[in-house]
Formats: structure tokens, C-alpha cells, sequence
């Protein structure tokens, strides 16, 4: 005969100390082992948003020569002040995201916080209103909210969506400053610069146009407003004048989206500097990229890697670039310099 034991009869089994301590030790393991596996998925499908933005920015550039006679952006074009609109323009000041963010973005909407107007468009700074001067200067930008101008009213927020495929890469955060300087903590910057060297280094020379050792007319950057010290009189380019179009950079990852800086704001040339928590030490050449002309190029080199900054090599794999035949990948920081000026 089967002898029932009942329900009451039974003993209830808890786990001992030691059970759930093997236990715990079994889950803490296994969070150390999926931790760096999940960090590092993170920044793949990071790397991988970015570039997916780097190939948008290379069809609205297609998109942009269609509309004008085969022409690509400028870099940068400052232009001599004035009034358009009604608006009062002290300088004018216009970057390659500027020319391109129609192709990019869908119709935005921004009110203006003075008069209770709602403006709809799919132009960014389009007319060149939104300089540091129309605001009061480059600090009034830290604090300035989507609202452009009248005669440009979609600006700012456009670029301070992180969604955005003109803010384009997920890892860019904005970060610090570069030297003294906080001018480059305003919301204009996108982390992505444009470069306008087209034929370098064949732009390059001494004599009548230049300046800087530079060919200026040449290159795809324009000054024409005093305000920026020294004019520089660059020129729209067709695309087909960008030489060399498989080798050489387009859009690349930067600490600012001019692309440059001067060198008084970036090193002393007698020793080690810290540059946005980057150290390098322009001494040796261990990690600080040649100057072109008197400035320097400023190459966002720990966008992508695993290093700690100030740890990054310039040979290690490092940021992400567009070239000018539209295709992109990630290089090392000496490899985007060399697609910039083939030095």
C-alpha cells in the first residue's frame, strides 16, 4: 500500500547562506562578462548611426550641386553685414550645414518668443542672419532658444536635436572647450566639420592669391566680412573640382564645425596641453597633427574608440569620415589628415 504524506506533513527546504551567495557570485559574474559586451554593442550601433548620417550628408550634397549648377557648399562663408528682412545683420555667417539642411529635415516650426509668431520653414540660417553679432556675441548663443531671426527663423534647435541626421552621431555630446575659449559650447556645433581643401596639395603656394601659403581661390571657404580679421577668398566649387574624390575627406568628425583653430588656442608649441580632456604633447608629434598654414585642424580622435582620452594614437581607428565619392568609414586621425591635406 502507497503511504500519502501530506501536504502539512512536509518540510519547507529554504536555501542556506552559502546557496545564495553562490548564487549571487553566479549573477555578478555573469553582469561582468555582459557589461563590456553590451558597452560595446552600444557604441557599434553608434558607429553605425553615424555613418548612416555621413551617407544622408553625402546625398543631400548630391542633392545641393543639382540645384546649383553642379556647386557644393562652402565650409564657411562670412558675409559683409547689412539688413535683410528687417533684420540687422552685423556680419553674416553661414556653415555647409546651413546650405544642406533642406535636403535633411522635414518642415520645422519655431515661435518667436517676442512676438508670439509661429515660423514654418526647412531652411536653417538660411539668408546668414544667425552670426554671434546678430545675438550679441558668441556667448549669447549658449543661451539662446530655437528661435533664429525673422528673416531666419529655423536655427538652433534644428541642430540641438540629437535625433537629428544633422546632429548625426549619437556619441558626440558637445563636450568642454577648446583652450580658454568656451565659444564652442554653443548650440550651433554639430560635431561634424567640412573640408575645403579641395585639391591640396596642389591648393597650396606662394605669390599673388594666397595667403597662408595657401591658394585660397582654390578652396571652399569664404571670408569676405573684416570681421573675421583676415579675408579669405575662397569660391563655390564645383563637385568634379574636388580632386582625388575616393581619397580625399569630405565631412569628418570634429571638435568644432569650422574645422579649425588657431594654434594660441590649442598649444603653446613648448610642451604637453589638454584639449577637451585629450592630452597631447605638440613637442614630440606624438599626438598632435601637423598645422596647416597657422591653424589647425581639429579632429575629434576618441569619438569611437575604447581608449581613455589622452590615451587615443593618432594611428588607432578613431572617427568616422565622409569621402567626396560618397562613400564613409572609420579611420585614424592621421589617416583623416591625410585625406584633408594628403600630408
Amino acid at each position: 500500500m502507497q503511504k500519502v504524506v501530506s501536504a502539512a506533513g512536509r518540510r519547507a527546504r529554504a536555501f542556506t547562506l552559502i546557496e545564495l551567495l553562490v548564487v549571487i557570485g553566479i549573477i555578478a559574474i555573469l553582469i561582468s562578462v555582459l557589461l563590456p559586451v553590451l558597452g560595446s554593442a552600444r557604441k557599434a550601433s553608434e558607429k553605425a548611426k553615424c555613418l548612416a548620417s555621413l551617407h544622408q550628408m553625402g546625398d543631400a550634397y548630391k542633392m545641393y550641386a543639382s540645384d546649383n549648377k553642379g556647386a557644393w557648399p562652402v565650409s564657411v562663408h562670412f558675409y559683409p553685414g547689412g539688413t535683410i528682412n528687417g533684420v540687422n545683420a552685423p556680419h553674416r555667417d553661414k556653415r555647409y550645414h546651413d546650405f544642406i539642411a533642406r535636403y535633411l529635415m522635414g518642415n520645422q516650426a519655431v515661435t518667436d518668443p517676442a512676438t508670439g509668431k509661429t515660423y514654418s520653414d526647412t531652411n536653417m540660417n538660411y539668408n546668414g542672419t544667425c552670426s554671434s553679432d546678430t545675438f550679441g556675441g558668441v556667448g549669447a548663443y549658449a543661451t539662446h532658444g530655437p528661435f533664429g531671426t525673422a528673416a531666419d527663423p529655423i536655427w538652433m534647435g534644428t541642430l540641438q536635436n540629437k535625433s537629428s541626421v544633422l546632429w548625426g552621431c549619437p556619441s558626440w555630446s558637445q563636450y568642454g572647450q577648446i583652450g580658454t575659449s568656451s565659444q564652442y559650447q554653443f548650440g550651433i556645433n554639430n560635431g561634424y566639420a567640412m573640408n575645403y581643401y579641395a585639391q591640396a596639395p596642389l591648393d597650396e603656394g606662394t605669390g599673388a592669391g594666397t595667403a597662408n601659403g595657401v591658394m585660397l581661390k582654390k578652396c571652399a571657404r569664404i571670408l569676405d566680412d573684416t570681421w573675421a580679421g583676415t579675408l579669405f577668398p575662397g569660391n563655390y566649387l564645383k563637385a568634379t573640382q574636388f580632386t582625388r574624390q575616393a581619397e580625399r575627406v569630405l565631412i569628418y568628425e570634429s571638435t568644432f564645425n569650422a574645422g579649425y583653430q588657431a594654434p594660441a588656442a590649442w598649444n603653446t608649441g613648448t610642451g604637453p596641453v589638454t584639449v577637451n580632456g585629450f592630452s597631447y604633447d605638440p613637442t614630440d608629434g606624438s599626438a598632435f597633427l601637423p598645422p596647416i598654414g597657422d591653424q589647425y585642424v581639429s579632429i575629434d580622435w576618441n569619438r569611437h574608440t575604447k581608449a581613455k582620452p589622452g590615451k587615443v594614437r593618432n594611428s588607432d581607428p578613431a572617427l568616422n569620415v565622409l569621402y567626396c565619392d560618397g562613400h564613409a568609414g572609420t579611420v585614424s586621425a592621421r589617416e583623416c589628415y591625410r585625406g584633408i591635406r594628403f600630408h
